[in-house]
């Protein structure tokens, strides 16, 4: 699946400069990446996600959603921006280390936060984090959705 995904993303794919998306492409990327943190949140995939969903996540960034500015990183597009891709990469579970960096606009969630760390702190059991992450992450999905006038659980096309 994340082969047929990775060949219809090299489509949209330009070389060099900005990536230049239609509405279409971006409803296609959106999708994607919503359809893959519900999966990982809410269903049967992982969450930190696997290798192939990172990959794939990592594709889509590098050739549709960032520009290279060679040796100093990355930047984001117009497109990523506006999505809050920060965030939807936490959701997904691309980079657990760093998460819970994303969450500036959770205010709603603050408190439930602050208990996460202290709780991730106290305990030095990787897995036990994940867990309380994937937790927090869940009901920060569900604002995240509603600050965006999403319905989290409505099927996606």
């Amino acid at each position: 699946m994340a082969n047929q995904q990775i060949k219809k993303f090299r489509k949209l794919a330009k070389k060099g400069g900005a990536p230049r998306l239609s509405r279409a492409d971006e409803s296609e990327i959106l999708d994607w990446l919503h359809k893959t943190a519900k999966r990982n949140l809410f269903g049967d995939g992982p969450w930190p996600a696997d290798e192939e969903t990172k990959r794939t996540y990592w594709f889509i960034f590098k050739r549709c959603l960032s520009i290279s500015l060679s040796g100093y990183g990355w930047h984001l597009t117009q497109f990523a921006r506006e999505i809050d891709l920060d965030s939807l990469a936490a959701f997904i579970g691309v980079d657990p280390e760093s998460c819970l960096t994303a969450f500036d606009w959770d205010r709603a969630g603050e408190a439930e936060l602050e208990n996460l760390i202290d709780h991730l702190l106290e305990d030095p059991d990787e897995d036990r984090r994940d867990e309380l992450t994937m937790r927090y992450l869940r009901g920060a999905y569900i604002r995240y959705c509603a600050a965006h006038g999403i319905s989290p659980f409505q099927p996606t096309n």
